[in-house]
């Protein structure tokens, strides 16, 4: 596979950094671990749902492997390029942008290797923030995206179920606190009415 990544200009950093971070703000999430532990998460107007897994699916693993899926639905709601951040880098988190495929999502499991990562459209307000550590992912975007996304996977009532079911058969994380976390807080945080 070939993969097609341009590097971002500084002046091009600073401004998708800008235009992250007025989408985008940490919310604290403490655990007795770690007690002042914060996430990333989008901010109003967008909506956001967690969802188990993300771009890169967990080959020993079928109960939950829809990154196929999720890449098509990304690709169709925001076709173009997706600008790439680690955000557990020093900011500016954005380095790189480039079109979403097999190969760039292969690129950023085996060479980014950051966490977590966040794919930001560089069409529309549309953010993916994959947190491969926790093992789930968080979707940002307008309300009328949030619902073709929850449209494109079974509606809103089985992304909830999915998600709940993931959580309680405590495979995100690592262990009981870590699901009593996604419940308190990413659980909560999703918004479904």
């Amino acid at each position: 596979m070939t993969i097609a990544l341009r590097d971002l200009t500084p002046a091009e950093r600073v401004g998708v950094q800008q235009r992250f971070e007025s989408l985008a703000s940490k919310r604290f999430a403490p655990t007795p671990k770690k007690p002042r532990f914060e996430v990333w998460w989008p901010k109003a107007p967008l909506d956001a749902r967690a969802f188990p897994e993300g771009i890169h699916s967990v080959e020993h693993d079928a109960r939950f492997n829809e990154a196929a899926r999720l890449i098509g639905f990304l690709n169709g709601i925001a076709p173009g390029e997706f600008y790439i951040a680690n955000l557990s880098a020093p900011k500016p988190h954005f380095l790189h942008t480039g079109k979403l495929d097999d190969a760039l999502c292969k690129w950023i499991k085996t060479r980014l290797v950051s966490n977590p990562t966040c794919l930001l459209s560089s069409s529309i307000d549309l953010m993916l923030i994959v947190d491969t550590s926790m093992n789930y992912s968080v979707l940002g975007g307008a309300p009328d995206v949030i619902a073709k996304f929850e449209q494109r996977f079974g509606g809103a009532a089985a992304m909830r179920q999915t998600f709940e079911e993931f959580v309680t058969q405590m495979r995100i994380g690592s262990g009981l606190e870590d699901a009593r976390w996604a419940q308190d807080y990413l659980q909560k945080w999703s918004g479904w009415v």
